[in-house]
């Protein structure tokens, strides 16, 4: 009775003090979860309480709970390293590197960060961002992609019967 003990516990954990004994009554130390720190060992899980963020985030939680937060826009997940699904933007500066694609005209942001797209263009208009509209476009090419049942390029997406004696200076 009255004897007291250190245990130690595995990285990653703190004991909570000395386990003791007193008048048959057993007071146990636990090991508690430390703090997550970070690592740029993209290996380290978080198992040991040393966590890998990618993408900007911000290690946060407990040994075995790690989490990363504030992800760098476009990116998501436990270690932020899942990219985001892109969002249309009608800013042209937006070039899907954090998400935000530019897609104007009627187009559908489609892909994930890094790899946006614009789809799904209104008719008579095309291009990367469904930017480019009839003035902007080759008859001659609009008709041979029709004839060939392909879809409208980037320099190429008015109507055929379209009237664009307009458009030319």
């Amino acid at each position: 009775s009255g004897s007291t003990c250190q245990p130690t516990c595995d990285t990653g954990y703190t004991v909570s003090g000395p386990s003791s004994c007193s008048l048959g009554v057993l007071t146990a130390a636990t090991c508690e979860p430390d703090p997550c720190t970070a690592s740029s060992d993209p290996a380290k899980d978080g198992s040991d309480g040393t966590f890998w963020c990618i993408n900007g985030g911000t290690v946060g939680g407990t040994t075995t709970a790690c989490t990363c937060t504030d992800c760098n826009p476009g990116y998501e997940d436990a270690s932020c390293q899942t990219a985001s699904a892109c969002t249309a933007s009608s800013d042209s500066a937006k070039d899907g590197s954090d998400g935000l694609f530019y897609c104007i005209n009627g187009g559908s942001a489609g892909g994930t960060t890094g790899t946006c797209t614009c789809t799904s263009c209104a008719t008579r208009y095309g291009g990367k961002n469904c930017h480019i509209g009839p003035c902007d476009m080759e008859k001659s090419c609009f008709d041979f992609n029709v004839r060939n049942g392909m879809t409208t390029p980037a320099s190429c997406a008015f109507l055929g019967d379209e009237d664009v004696t307009g458009c030319r200076n």
